[in-house]
């Protein structure tokens, strides 16, 4: 099952399968974490109430070991649109990949 990530805006900027996490044409992004941060090696950023992609700039320099590739994605549909919401102090949208 897809799961749609979005920025502050509501603009869909990523989904996710499983514990993989896609950009919108299905390039591999990260490993989405039982703590709801997205890693490849670096830090991608972490899902925000439940389903906005936010990037925390503290965390810039931090690692985790590189997931293994995963397979295609398929074929993921068209999202739906969302109301914007307000990001925590220090947090940015990550709005393209």
């Amino acid at each position: 099952m897809i799961r749609w990530l979005y920025n502050s805006e509501g603009d869909a900027v990523a989904f996710v399968t499983g514990m993989n996490v896609f950009n919108l044409r299905g390039d591999f992004i990260g490993r989405l974490y039982e703590d709801n941060q997205v890693w490849n090696g670096d830090y991608i950023g972490e899902v925000y109430r439940d389903d906005r992609l936010v990037f925390n700039p503290k965390r810039v320099f931090e690692r985790r070991s590189l997931p293994g590739m995963p397979g295609l994605p398929g074929f993921a549909g068209e999202p739906r649109t969302k109301e914007p919401v307000s990001l925590p102090s220090g947090f940015h949208d990550i709005n393209q990949f």
